[in-house]
């Protein structure tokens, strides 16, 4: 990605962003740039998760991180499932679907149907998967824009910087964006996301010009 980025724009800056697990992505790039010496304007996570396992590499102690978490992941979904009438309606559909997606699996292969439902290749996700399962965040000297959906539907250690506090040594900026985690990019949360995002990068651009200017 960064070879395909400095290719197309070589001098820069730079504006990276990445949604879900494409914000690890977008975040493990800043830091490459930024050993690069290469400016950066903005970097922002689309309801990215910093899952607490990423602050250890692979070990024991990543694994009993990984097993509590999961654990308080499925007390936070049990609860959910009867807060309220309209959270036992979207569980249920869930574990309708999970039941299908493995029926469909079962018939048309598990890479086929794996293809047909998220429109990419297995072995990518597989490989996504891996590559996750080993990594470690380490802090890097930058600002990084939370968008935050509205609506939590999962589990997470903390809801309000969404694991982020400590990585970001500049601070986190948090921008709250309609829908939940599956949906913020439909309508009409997209453009109301879309504007929200088009005004940070317009206000840190105008800033780095600015700096840029002063110097």
């Amino acid at each position: 990605y960064i070879e395909a980025i400095t290719k197309a724009n070589p001098k820069g800056p730079y504006a990276l962003a990445g949604y879900s697990f494409g914000g690890i992505i977008a975040y493990e790039m800043a830091k490459q740039m930024l050993a690069q010496n290469k400016k950066i304007t903005m970097l922002g996570m689309l309801d990215t998760y910093a899952n607490p396992i990423f602050s250890y590499t692979p070990s024991l102690k990543r694994k009993l991180v990984a097993l509590q978490h999961r654990f308080k992941s499925n007390i936070y979904a049990t609860k959910h499932l009867f807060s309220n009438s309209e959270a036992f309606k979207t569980r249920l559909n869930a574990q309708k679907q999970k039941v299908s997606n493995l029926i469909l699996g079962l018939k048309n292969g598990k890479e086929k149907h794996h293809q047909l439902r998220y429109h990419q290749p297995y072995r990518l996700d597989k490989m996504n998967r891996l590559a996750i399962s080993r990594y470690k965040l380490t802090p890097i000297d930058m600002q990084i824009n939370l968008f935050r959906v509205e609506k939590q539907g999962y589990y997470m250690q903390d809801p309000v910087l969404l694991g982020w506090e400590g990585f970001a040594l500049k601070g986190v900026k948090v921008h709250e964006i309609p829908g939940d985690h599956n949906y913020l990019f439909s309508p009409p949360n997209d453009k109301i996301s879309a504007h929200i995002l088009q005004h940070v990068l317009d206000r840190h651009h105008d800033d780095s010009a600015h700096n840029k200017n002063t110097k």
